[in-house]
């Protein structure tokens, strides 16, 4: 989904990926004899990183950043989808809506001299739920993992139970996205402050 001609019109581009959002959420929901129909969990993540003065390029930064976003969103995703690669499981597999934040954002256009941070909606599978809690419990090992241990900074999650908190999440994890500084606002570096992962989005991401 291309966002960026929504980003002057703040109400448009809540609902646009509230749209998205509720379309994963179908996508995703399953109906049971007995208990009904089952729809996904949701969880606002915010995932900050280890600041790394060696890398200087603010686009470097940002590759950098993506990979190790990447590899923590699989390291989620197998923790929480038992043999989640094979395409009988596609459909249990994690999902992710992610935009990319800068320090000071709040309070300014984001000091993109820093690394940035990521915040994420996340939608877990009904059948997957009581996985993902138990994982979650443990950090999902992130912080025993010698590729990620000492690059991730800090794991934080709460769950969205109602349209309400979903909106404000979604206007603060949105809103370096909307009022992007230089270099990202240029429109090929701008794109790749939003992402989604999973389900047909992750087929490929081996």
């Amino acid at each position: 989904m291309n966002l960026q001609k929504f980003t002057k019109d703040k109400g448009r581009l809540l609902k646009e990926i509230e749209k998205q959002f509720k379309i994963l959420k179908i996508r995703m929901s399953v109906s049971h004899p007995q208990l009904g129909n089952l729809e996904p969990n949701c969880y606002f993540m915010t995932a900050a990183f280890t600041q790394n003065s060696l890398i200087s390029d603010p686009i470097k930064r940002l590759e950098y950043i993506r990979n190790l976003h990447e590899k923590l969103f699989m390291k989620i995703m197998g923790k929480t989808v038992k043999r989640y690669k094979l395409p009988k499981n596609r459909y249990k597999q994690t999902t992710s809506i992610d935009f990319y934040d800068f320090p000071g954002t709040q309070k300014g256009q984001g000091n993109t001299v820093l690394l940035p941070h990521i915040h994420s909606l996340l939608l877990i599978h009904p059948e997957t739920v009581g996985r993902f809690e138990k994982a979650r419990l443990e950090e999902f090992g992130v912080f025993n993992d010698p590729e990620l241990r000492n690059k991730i900074q800090s794991l934080d999650f709460q769950e969205i139970k109602d349209r309400e908190n979903l909106l404000k999440v979604i206007d603060y994890s949105s809103k370096f996205y909307r009022k992007p500084a230089f270099p990202f606002n240029e429109e090929q570096l701008h794109s790749l402050l939003y992402n989604c992962f999973g389900g047909q989005q992750a087929s490929g991401k081996k």
